[in-house]
């Protein structure tokens, strides 16, 4: 039983959003890949490094290939959006049953 709506705010921090997002974006890559967080890269030389994996990069408007900014983007903010919210039940939840 999740508490709804304006019941949830003495339980939500920024510090559970934020290590929430801190979670998802630091999950092995086989947990990333299963939800479909991350999406492959094709066109950056850099995608693939072995010590750096490049995630959350924004669509961009595509427009201009010199202006700096991606051509593609590689996260799937739908499925980053369950993830984080999912985690953030969780917490919730883990204080509404004490286990904090």
């Amino acid at each position: 039983p999740y508490p709804e709506g304006e019941d949830m705010l003495p339980y939500f921090t920024k510090v559970i959003g934020y290590d929430a997002l801190a979670v998802v974006g630091a999950s092995g890559e086989d947990v990333l890949q299963h939800f479909g967080i991350v999406k492959p890269l094709k066109k950056r030389l850099d995608a693939e490094h072995l010590l750096h994996h490049i995630v959350g990069i924004p669509k961009t408007d595509g427009v201009d290939d010199e202006d700096g900014l991606p051509e593609e983007e590689n996260l799937d903010g739908r499925m980053m959006g369950i993830a984080i919210s999912a985690l953030i039940k969780g917490s919730i939840l883990s204080v509404k049953q004490g286990l904090s």
